[in-house]
Formats: structure tokens, sequence, C-alpha cells
């Protein structure tokens, strides 16, 4: 399963100077671009942008609220539970593990009627099986 962090920081308030960047508007984006890809490149995905209120006091004691603008970035964590599950894995009973056998052809068999049909093919390869033989050592008894 897959785990997530969070990092939320303060969209900008005011845009930057750019080469070829004119209008308030296209600064801003261009502060806002460069913050999304300073935290793009550490690994954060943008998730989304949320105005949330903010109580504050000022010098007087006076409380206020302000609504701040913020930037929501997320990126996936490695799962803690994976080294423990591949622990418990090597804990494991041993037991018999199945193999694909795979039965000697022919060297003279050249076309596809002259092959074996796959009916024999599996029983002899079920036969290998049941005598724990691999096929490279019955192929040599078959040569000589």
């Amino acid at each position: 399963m897959s785990a997530f962090e969070y990092k939320v920081v303060p969209a900008p308030t005011k845009g930057i100077k750019a080469k070829g960047v004119r209008g308030t508007d296209a600064r801003f984006a261009s502060a806002l671009m460069d913050v999304m890809n300073e935290l793009g490149a550490e690994g954060w995905q943008y998730q989304r942008s949320d105005t949330l209120p903010c109580d504050s006091r000022s010098a007087m004691g006076k409380k206020s609220t302000q609504y701040m603008n913020m930037l929501v970035f997320a990126r996936e964590i490695a799962d803690e539970s994976a080294p423990a599950a591949a622990e418990s894995e090597a804990d494991l009973p041993d037991t018999p593990v199945l193999r694909r056998v795979q039965a000697p052809v022919p060297a003279e068999t050249t076309t596809k009627e002259d092959a074996p049909s796959a009916e024999a093919l599996a029983d002899e390869a079920m036969e290998l099986a049941k005598s724990d033989e691999s096929p490279v050592e019955n192929k040599k008894t078959d040569a000589e």
C-alpha cells in the first residue's frame, strides 16, 4: 500500500522579474512556476492550492483573520511494512517448487509434420519429472 507525505508552502504574493516576462500577471505566474519547479525537482507533485483562514493579533492586541493562499504538494514514501513482509517470507518452510520441464526434441526433426505432438511432449515431460532426472541428463543417455 502506498503512503504519502505532504508539504504545504505559502503561495507567492509578488511576481518576480524575469527575462521576457512583462506584466503583473505574467510575473506572478513566473514566481509560481519557480516554486513549483523547485519542489518538483525534489520529487514533490503539485496537488492543489487552498485558501485558509489564519487568526493573528495585531500590535495593539486586536484579533484579525487573514486568508492565506497555500500550495499543497505530495510525494510517495517508501512503505515501511515491505521489509517486514520480506522477513516473514524467509521464515516459511521449504515447499516443493514446480518447474516446467521441456522435453528434448530430436535434432533430425525439421518440419512441423515430423515434430512430436504436444500431448507426447507433455507425457514425456511428466515421465522425466517423476524420475527426477533433468532433460539434459536424459539427452546424454539417449545419445550414447
